[in-house]
């Protein structure tokens, strides 16, 4: 068994949307540079000690082959990062409504604007259009 020590190592991750994924990843990269650790034992460190909830069932869930090779698990523990974040911000997008004052094509401008920094579809930009701009918008 690995021993922890908790003095260098990165906080527990537990993937909920305040954990900063790209930064605690390359926290956990430093410490396991700093420890020397053979590639067998990291994916062993992160779900016995840095892993706790949404995080370490994620972990539970890769399959054996993805554990065994820490490439392949660092990728996938980026990958799940990345659609979580792209979900988080298509939800934001959807959940936008056009302000008090705000005029209409500023209210699509930032929509689109949205869309294409967070490289969402363009279906994703059209559902704000109908849901989100006020009733009595007519300026424009």
């Amino acid at each position: 068994m690995i021993a922890y020590d908790s003095s260098f190592a990165p906080p527990q991750f537990r993937g909920i949307n305040t954990d900063d994924a790209d930064e605690w990843l390359s926290c956990f990269e430093k410490y396991i540079l700093y420890r020397a650790l053979a590639n067998c034992e990291k994916p062993e460190l992160l779900r016995r000690v840095l892993l706790r909830d949404d995080a370490a069932d994620w972990y539970d869930a890769v399959p054996l082959a993805t554990k065994a090779d820490w490439q392949m698990l660092k990728e996938a523990f980026k990958q799940r990062e990345s659609d979580l974040l792209h979900w988080q911000k298509a939800t934001e997008l959807w959940n936008r409504s056009q302000g008090d004052g705000e005029r209409v094509d500023v209210y699509v401008t930032a929509i689109t604007r949205w869309r294409r920094r967070w490289e969402l579809q363009e279906t994703c930009s059209t559902m704000p259009f109908s849901v989100g701009h006020s009733p009595t918008a007519t300026e424009h």
